[in-house]
């Protein structure tokens, strides 16, 4: 009951936090019940910027002025790239894909309005982009939209998993480390991590579905390894949720394991200059134990560096992911892209890269909406 009583109060001087969990019920209760991606990231996304602004709303409107002309920028650069290079019947070419025609190259001229100033071009794209139409892929005969709708889902399910797991595995390892400060334990921990970092994630991908997928190595009788988790393959989480976790486990293991390094060396050496403030020698003084100043006192504000690099890797995971979903076989983001790649598959790739840059721009955001609810310096600020 005291506990209960004391989230209520938490909560009411706090409206983000209230908001902050909505937004994780949204994402997974969305996810378990079926809901469309887009709509669930929709509805957290707003829940966060609406526990933010009741916060902090002048903080929050600082950062909605900053994110438009961003997300402007990053949408212009991506249709920049994709068509400065070469005349309009290039473009077309391009969009048309190995077996263009003369005749379908005038029609793409037309319908792609390529003989147009570039400005133009952009703005007309633009307004056909943000209302879900990024063209139609000339190869693959679908809308680009319909492509990506199908793929991000798998994607982001890696790309959660392996960040689930991959804090699951730096926090308490990271608190450990920083308890542990320049001991036993704080060396042990720091080479692990340090081993993990070396590793790129395609190599460790190989060695675990080698050890854990194929059977492993064979010395005489005795065989070092297993067969335990499948290397191939996606299953959908409705079809059979076991059989999902199975085919993503090694995947998300594959990407987890560099992060969990990463994350788990930045919380060490936070959480060490955070034991050492005034604020946790009154508590030892006032004789908390250990484990209370650790995890109720000291994680909190060592912890914002760590939510900072872990709104950057989300987004950048995507490169990781385009070598880890062609290796396991799953149908992903990184796998359409790649194969967009090498099919010359123009549209494709640039409805992919900007659906990449725009989270990318909208992840990093709402870290800085979870500042507000989280950090009181911040929750403060008036400038």
């Amino acid at each position: 009951m005291r506990r209960l009583r004391t989230l209520t109060n938490a909560a009411r001087h706090n409206p983000g936090l209230t908001t902050t969990a909505g937004a994780l019920v949204v994402l997974v209760g969305g996810w378990l019940v079926g809901l469309p991606m887009l709509w669930a990231f929709l509805g957290a996304f707003a829940l966060i910027v609406v526990g933010a602004s009741a916060v902090n709303g002048r903080y929050v409107r600082r950062r909605l002025l900053i994110l438009v002309p961003t997300l402007v920028l990053v949408t212009a650069f991506t249709f920049y790239l994709q068509n400065s290079r070469g005349d309009a019947r290039d473009l077309a070419f391009n969009i048309l894909g190995p077996g263009g025609t003369e005749a379908g190259v005038d029609e793409i001229v037309q319908e792609f309005h390529l003989d147009e100033p570039l400005h133009t071009r952009y703005l007309l794209w633009l307004s056909d982009a943000v209302r879900g139409d990024l063209g139609r892929s000339a190869i693959q005969g679908q809308p680009v939209s319909e492509v990506i709708a199908n793929a991000a889902p798998v994607s982001l399910q890696l790309m959660l998993y392996a960040q689930v797991l991959a804090l699951a595995v730096a926090v308490p390892a990271g608190v450990y480390a920083a308890y542990k400060a320049n001991r036993r334990g704080d060396r042990v921990a720091s080479t692990v991590a340090l081993a993990a970092l070396s590793i790129p994630n395609f190599v460790l991908a190989v060695v675990l579905i080698l050890f854990f997928a194929l059977g492993g190595i064979r010395t005489g009788d005795t065989s070092i390894g297993s067969t335990w988790l499948p290397a191939a393959r996606y299953v959908p989480f409705g079809e059979d949720p076991v059989e999902h976790f199975r085919h993503m486990a090694l995947p998300a293991i594959a990407l987890a394991l560099g992060q969990a390094a990463g994350y788990m060396r930045i919380l060490r050496s936070d959480m060490i200059g955070t034991l050492q403030e005034n604020f946790i020698t009154t508590a030892k003084a006032k004789g908390v134990s250990d484990r209370r100043i650790l995890w109720a006192h000291a994680l909190r504000p060592s912890s914002f560096t760590l939510l900072t690099v872990f709104g950057v890797n989300t987004a950048t995971l995507v490169g990781g992911a385009l070598i880890i979903e062609t290796l396991f076989t799953l149908p992903g983001l990184g796998t359409v892209l790649g194969t967009a790649i090498f099919q010359k598959d123009f549209l494709v790739v640039q409805g992919v890269v900007l659906v990449v840059a725009v989270g990318f721009v909208l992840v990093n955001f709402l870290v800085d909406l979870l500042y507000a609810v989280l950090d009181p310096r911040v929750r403060h600020v008036r400038a």
